[in-house]
């Protein structure tokens, strides 16, 4: 009968070892498991396998380095030179990775949704488009890509699990919840449809229930790899800064975020969006940044997504790094390149970043100019609703500490209207009534807050 991947596909031109690190990496990526790295050294053993070499240059492009191109090339050169003797949903897969590699990610779109047209069942690649799609803020082709996979495994959690973030983030709360909630009975560890409900709980204001729900599922997380672990914890700080408990989000921080895979890039944003968030909400983060711009200086010249670049640069200018500047620097050729997303980087990134430098010197009048031509565009920087929102905070904040406060009281309202029992925002509100000479509903806030 031959080898198969996790998912049932057929594998041609691999030895037995090779074939067991391929399936790996079809179950591990969808469940979130450490073994899916294994393809890695399956691959440099076996270069006549051209899917586990092809799966091997995807993984190193999950990485979103700056020079994961260079590192994936030598693994796409044996993965195309193999590719002769493969199966065609192989060699397709070759191709989109070649697509991957040269950044062209809307290739990558277009030929996966010819292969899944073609072989539903591999679910491997509707993690990857669904992931490109993600990234660069296609919700709508999210769950278009998700619908693959249900239709091949209707009964499969992590197949549900990838509709159920599709769902949320097409602002389909109901239906996310309910697939999520039979992702979760189906299998209690899917952690990515965990992470669906908590999106979903948040979104909603439905803190108390999110934070216990979270908490509850923690022990599902130990032996993941670190973009679950890290990111699940990341929403469970959320939910915590929410309800005012900021010590505990800090020590959320500190024990389950920091330096968990100090170099990776989702490990490296879970970092800055909770850090900044926690300082925004009122505490001391004491000399945190700097530790963590030591890491960040190597990526001033990283424009992998403008979801990611925009937060490096807020961490590099809130610990005073002189690489932020020169981030920016780059970013402007970027820019004013020809390529398929430089328009994206123009209109949307450059304005962010330029806000996010000004917000982290203090020059708050700047800051909120800057985001505010930004935040209309920001969805297409990829990142998801709950992840986007630190950029809205930070505009908040420089609104009020630019003493603009009408403004603020609007963009404070509208945020109520969806987390009424918000502790941060209710405080935030108090004060701006302060500055508008309205006690009566400062105090209101205070009391919502629970400061009365």
């Amino acid at each position: 009968m031959g080898f198969q991947d996790h998912w049932g596909n057929a594998i041609t031109g691999a030895e037995e070892t090779t074939a067991a690190a391929v399936s790996d990496f079809t179950e591990g990526l969808i469940k979130f498991d450490k073994k899916a790295g294994r393809v890695v050294g399956a691959a440099k053993k076996d270069p006549g396998s051209a899917i586990a070499n092809a799966y091997a240059a995807m993984l190193m492009m999950f990485l979103e380095m700056q020079n994961s191109p260079q590192v994936a090339s030598k693994f796409l050169a044996n993965a195309e030179a193999a590719a002769g003797g493969a199966t065609d949903r192989e060699k397709r897969t070759v191709s989109i990775a070649r697509r991957w590699v040269e950044r062209d990610i809307p290739g990558v779109v277009a030929e996966g949704k010819e292969l899944l047209d073609l072989y539903p069942s591999d679910l491997t690649m509707v993690k990857i488009r669904q992931t490109m799609q993600f990234d660069w803020g296609d919700a709508a082709g999210m769950l278009h890509s998700a619908r693959y996979g249900v239709s091949a495994f209707p009964n499969e959690a992590g197949a549900l699990g990838m509709l159920a973030f599709g769902q949320e983030e097409s602002h389909q709360m109901r239906e996310a919840e309910a697939t999520s909630w039979r992702a979760i009975e189906l299998d209690r560890t899917e952690g990515w449809a965990q992470h669906a409900l908590a999106h979903v709980m948040l979104t909603e204001g439905r803190c108390d229930e999110g934070r216990g729900f979270m908490t509850s599922m923690t022990d599902t997380w130990e032996g993941k790899n670190s973009v679950l672990y890290c990111h699940n914890w990341w929403h469970l700080a959320l939910f915590a800064i929410s309800q005012g408990d900021n010590a505990a989000a800090l020590a959320i921080y500190d024990d389950h975020i920091f330096g968990h895979q100090p170099d990776y890039s989702q490990d490296q944003i879970n970092e800055i969006s909770l850090l900044a968030r926690i300082e925004l909400a009122g505490l001391d983060v004491g000399d945190r940044w700097s530790g963590l711009a030591d890491r960040l200086a190597p990526r001033n010249a990283d424009f992998v997504t403008p979801f990611l670049t925009m937060q490096y640069l807020y961490a590099l200018a809130r610990a005073g790094r002189a690489e932020a500047g020169l981030l920016l620097e780059n970013l402007r050729d970027v820019a004013g390149g020809d390529h398929w997303s430089a328009d994206i980087w123009r209109d949307m990134a450059t304005p962010a970043c330029e806000g996010m430098a000004a917000h982290a010197r203090g020059d708050w009048a700047a800051a909120a100019d800057a985001l505010g031509r930004a935040l209309p565009l920001i969805w297409k920087g990829g990142g998801s609703h709950a992840q986007r929102d630190l950029f809205h905070q930070i505009h908040l904040d420089a609104v009020i500490r630019a003493g603009r406060y009408a403004e603020a009281q609007q963009i404070l309202m509208e945020r109520l209207s969806f987390e009424p029992e918000s502790v941060p925002n209710n405080l935030a509100l108090a004060r701006v009534y302060e500055e508008l000479s309205l006690p009566i509903e400062a105090s209101a806030a205070r009391a919502k807050a629970g400061m009365a």
